[in-house]
C-alpha cells in the first residue's frame, strides 16, 4: 500500500517539497511497520532484482548491507556526523584539513545572514546530500530556503535506506566557507578503504552539470568499471598531493572493516570532505557487475565472510 501511495505522489505531486513532506510521512510510518532487516531485503530486492544474501554475503553491495545491519559501533556516528567529525578529525590530522567553519546552529532562525559572506554552504549535520550552496547570498530566495533547511532539520535520513550511523545524530545546521577553484567546483576525490587500507579511488567530475565518476586504483590506473555513473572519457591528471591524501585516508579510516574517506583538493591545499560507509545505500550500479564481487572480495567482513 505504501509503495502504491509513493507511486502515485511520484507521479501527482505539485511542489518538490510538499512530495517531500509526504514522503518523509510514509518512511516514518514504514519505519513503525517493518524491522531494518525487512527493509534493506525489500529494498535491495527492488533495486538489483535479487535476493539479498546476508548468510553469506559475496558482493561489495551484499557486505556493506551486512554492515548496515550488524557492525555498529559508537563511532561512526561521531565520523557520519557533519559537525563531530570535524573534531574526530582534528585529532588525527590537525585542523589545517578542516574547511573554514562560520557558524553552528541549533534552529534555522539562529542563522545571522546579514553577517555571513556572500557565498557559503549550509549543511544538516545528521543527514547526506541535504546541503544549500549559497554563491550569492542576495540572490537567493531566504523565505523558501529556510522551509527546505527547517524540513531537512525535522527529518531523520536513517529512514532513507535503515542507515543507522544517521539514527542518533542531533540535528544541526553548520555553516562552511564555500570552496571553488578558479570559479568552479573543487576535485572530490574519494578514497575506498577496506580494512583500514585504502585500495581505489573515486573522482566525481563536474557533479553539477553532467556528472560523471572514474574509479582508479591507488597509482592512479584507472579501473575498467564504472560506479552508479558513467566514466569521462578525458583523461585526469594524477594530483601532486595524492600520497599525502593516501596517508590521511589511511589514518581516518581506522578500524573500520570499510569506509570511504573524502577529501577536496583546492589550489594544492587538502581538505576534509565527510567519511561515509555506505556509498550510494549499498545499491550502486557496476558496470560491468563482475566487479561487484571483485571489491567484495576486498571486503573482510568481523564475522570471517
Amino acid at each position: 500500500m505504501l509503495h502504491i501511495i509513493k507511486k502515485y505522489l511520484k507521479k501527482n505531486h505539485h511542489s518538490h517539497l510538499f512530495f517531500m513532506h509526504i514522503k518523509n510521512i510514509l518512511l516514518k510510518i514504514e519505519c513503525n511497520l517493518t524491522t531494518d532487516k525487512y527493509y534493506v531485503e525489500k529494498s535491495y530486492k527492488k533495486v538489483t532484482n535479487q535476493d539479498l544474501n546476508l548468510d553469506s554475503p559475496e558482493t561489495f553491495n551484499e557486505k556493506l548491507q551486512w554492515l548496515k545491519l550488524n557492525y555498529r559501533k559508537n563511532v561512526m556516528t561521531i565520523c557520519a556526523d557533519k559537525y563531530a567529525v570535524r573534531e574526530y578529525v582534528s585529532n588525527i590530522l590537525g585542523k589545517d584539513v578542516l574547511n573554514e567553519l562560520y557558524g553552528v546552529y541549533n534552529h534555522v532562525n539562529e542563522i545571522d545572514f546579514e553577517n555571513l559572506p556572500k557565498k557559503f554552504v549550509l549543511k544538516v549535520t545528521h543527514g547526506s546530500g541535504q546541503n544549500l550552496i549559497t554563491q550569492d547570498k542576495n540572490s537567493v530566495d531566504w523565505p523558501t530556503e529556510k522551509k527546505l533547511l527547517n524540513f531537512y532539520m525535522r527529518s531523520n535520513h536513517y529512514l532513507e535506506g535503515r542507515e543507522w550511523v544517521y539514527k542518533g545524530i542531533p540535528p544541526k545546521i553548520i555553516c562552511e566557507k564555500y570552496l571553488d577553484e578558479q570559479g568552479k567546483p573543487p576535485v572530490d576525490y574519494k578514497f575506498f578503504c577496506f580494512n583500514g587500507e585504502p585500495k581505489l579511488i573515486q573522482l566525481d567530475l563536474d557533479r553539477f552539470d553532467g556528472h560523471k565518476r572514474n574509479m582508479y586504483d591507488i597509482n592512479w590506473n584507472i579501473l575498467p568499471f564504472e560506479f552508479a555513473h558513467n566514466q569521462d572519457s578525458k583523461v585526469v591528471q594524477k594530483p601532486k598531493e595524492l600520497t599525502l591524501m593516501l596517508d590521511y585516508a589511511k589514518k581516518l579510516a581506522g578500524n573500520f572493516p570499510f569506509s570511504r574517506v573524502d577529501f577536496y583538493l583546492v589550489d594544492g591545499v587538502i581538505i576534509f570532505g565527510e567519511i561515509t560507509f555506505y556509498p550510494e545505500q549499498g545499491l550502486g550500479k557496476f558496470t560491468p557487475e563482475s566487479y561487484n564481487l571483485t571489491l567484495g572480495k576486498q571486503l573482510k567482513l568481523p564475522n570471517g565472510k
